[in-house]
């Protein structure tokens, strides 16, 4: 890992082991004391460590942290050491008051009232001085030639993963203003490809099967009306990842989704011009198949009500415990632009562009270093059947 990261240039986004494992309900409006407040007292050792790597959105602001006076009944809290109006409205994502606190919980903002006082919601139900935070939005995008990446956030200002709440439309991954943010971005991009990179899949399901391998551990998953207790991925937040998926449908180009977080690895093709590809983890054990939904290892496969097509996966039996093996792959993508043809000695390079660009995704096992997978993207993937080109010469 030290060799890699000494010679690969690198980006990260921060998810559930970074803050906390299964992070939750950071974005969940009214919740109390629990795990989902770790968000922020963790995003600072992460941006000492790592996240200062990353580029900034115009809508990250650096989270903010301090301590408040509050009084039973308001929603105003009070500050006199930090100036309100200096921080960016668009900016802020929630209002966090720390764990082990009376007021703990989540809160959204209102109105900031002037330079030390702000106006949250739900209201506080007992005055003290707690300690809180101000968060901010941590995604972004950038462009590299013909290609668009937007790297989201689905860990800031999500809800907590309810199994019979899966597809309620109050369950999100990435809240309405990422939401807007991502797809604005798209349709408003001239690029020829569209990378969405997230840290949790779409079409495959994150249980916690492999925490229960059958004959090799004690005890059963737990279910609730036949679904996992644990879905860390789109799988439980179906209105938004379908509401997002048909939106990536209608646009004329194509979009590969990067994801990660479930240890496994697979090529899934959702739409004729999207594609979700996940390459995890780089240096842990895998999980196993029921771990993932137990879809096919190649074929048809139904997410949520979704037909999708397994292009390719690799996956652990479901009878073998979830140990520290490792079964590890890499992912190159390239993009070819333009043919090098043929030409007269000693005449300079001669290259042709392409009509129909292609974006190649190359998988390698990271032990043996052999190709493993890989899957050709033309940009006429993405297009509409239209009239023929018609051959000059016959």
């Amino acid at each position: 890992m030290s060799r890699m990261f000494r010679h690969v240039p690198s980006l990260f986004m921060y998810d559930d082991h970074e803050s906390y494992s299964d992070l939750e309900g950071t974005g969940e409006i009214g919740l109390k004391d629990g795990k989902w407040l770790y968000r922020d007292l963790s995003l600072k050792p992460f941006y000492e460590y790592a996240g200062w790597a990353n580029m900034k959105g115009p809508h990250y602001q650096p989270t903010y942290y301090g301590t408040a006076s509050v009084q039973k009944g308001s929603g105003v809290l009070e500050d006199m050491e930090v100036d309100f109006t200096a921080m960016r409205r668009e900016a802020i994502s929630n209002i966090h008051v720390d764990m082990g606190q009376k007021n703990s919980g989540v809160y959204q903002l209102d109105d900031i009232v002037d330079s030390h006082h702000i106006e949250v919601s739900p209201p506080f139900t007992a005055k003290e001085k707690p300690a809180y935070s101000v968060g901010t939005r941590h995604y972004f995008d950038f462009k590299v030639s013909n290609c668009h990446f937007f790297i989201a956030d689905i860990r800031t200002e999500r809800t907590r993963y309810i199994p019979e709440k899966a597809h309620d439309e109050d369950r999100f991954l990435l809240g309405e203003i990422q939401k807007k943010w991502l797809m604005e971005g798209i349709a408003q991009s001239d690029a020829d490809f569209i990378v969405v990179m997230t840290t949790v899949s779409w079409m495959i399901y994150h249980t916690n099967f492999h925490m229960y391998a059958a004959g090799l551990s004690k005890g059963e998953p737990k279910l609730v009306n036949g679904r996992s207790v644990k879905e860390d991925g789109f799988t439980g937040a179906v209105k938004e990842r379908d509401e997002l998926l048909d939106f990536f449908d209608e646009v004329e180009k194509p979009v590969v989704i990067l994801t990660g977080d479930l240890h496994n690895a697979y090529m899934v093709q959702i739409h004729d011009n999207v594609w979700e590809c996940m390459l995890g983890p780089i240096n842990s054990g895998n999980h196993n198949l029921a771990s993932a939904g137990n879809p096919p290892m190649g074929g048809w496969f139904n997410s949520e009500g979704t037909d999708v097509k397994i292009k390719w996966l690799a996956s652990f039996p479901n009878t073998l415990a979830y140990t520290r093996l490792r079964n590890n792959y890499y992912g190159i993508i390239t993009v070819n632009n333009i043919l090098e043809t043929a030409r007269e000695e000693g005449a300079g390079k001669h290259f042709v562009a392409y009509e129909e660009p292609q974006l190649v995704v190359q998988v390698y096992d990271a032990y043996t270093g052999k190709l493993v997978y890989a899957e050709g993207i033309s940009t006429l993937d993405a297009k509409k059947k239209g009239k023929a080109k018609m051959p000059s010469v016959r």
